[in-house]
């Protein structure tokens, strides 16, 4: 089994993780399977693109569906722009 300082690079292989990332992805290796995951990433990655907060959140409510896995919520909002923290406070 690979270590999770080797896997919380396997997505950005060679960039220095904010703290805030790391703790995120610390947390999807722990609450969510593989395709959870891949899912996860990519709804961040069209955020992202779009910044579109309503679509970000309707997207991880699919993924983020038990009690232990709504605990990334807080995490997400870290790493996304202030911006739009409001916004997805009122959504999640």
């Amino acid at each position: 089994m690979a270590s999770l300082k080797s896997r919380s690079t396997d997505y950005f292989p060679n960039r220095t993780m904010a703290p805030s990332i790391r703790q995120l992805q610390e947390a999807l290796y722990t609450h969510l399977d593989d395709l959870e995951k891949n899912v996860f990433i990519e709804a961040l990655s069209s955020y992202g693109r779009s910044r579109d907060v309503f679509e970000l959140v309707n997207a991880l409510k699919k993924v983020l569906n038990t009690p232990a896995k709504r605990e990334l919520f807080p995490l997400v909002k870290r790493v996304i722009k202030h911006e739009d923290v409001d916004a997805f406070d009122l959504l999640t």
